[in-house]
């Protein structure tokens, strides 16, 4: 399952088990709605699609995380195509 891409049924499995971590709701803000499951380490980092390493965000949390300042000092490039770490 470490590279498991989106649409593949292991993908799938580990999705809804970190859904159901989640309780169905966003990690972030609790809404129930809208939601997206997100790599917290992305795969170009050397993340999986282990449960452990995927969250349940709201599509709004989701945009907000991609788009802020990463923990890991990540962050997306101006036109979202690739990350850059910042060492």
């Amino acid at each position: 399952m470490p590279g498991e891409r989106p649409g593949s049924s292991a993908w799938q499995f580990a999705s809804v088990l970190a859904a159901e971590r989640c309780q169905w709701r966003c990690a972030g803000c609790g809404y129930p709605e809208d939601l997206e499951v997100h790599h917290k380490l992305p795969l170009c980092f050397g993340g999986t699609s282990e449960p452990d390493n995927l969250v349940l965000l709201c599509r709004i949390c989701h945009d907000k995380e991609h788009r802020s300042k990463r923990s890991e000092k990540m962050r997306f490039d101006p036109c979202q195509k690739h990350l850059i770490r910042d060492d």
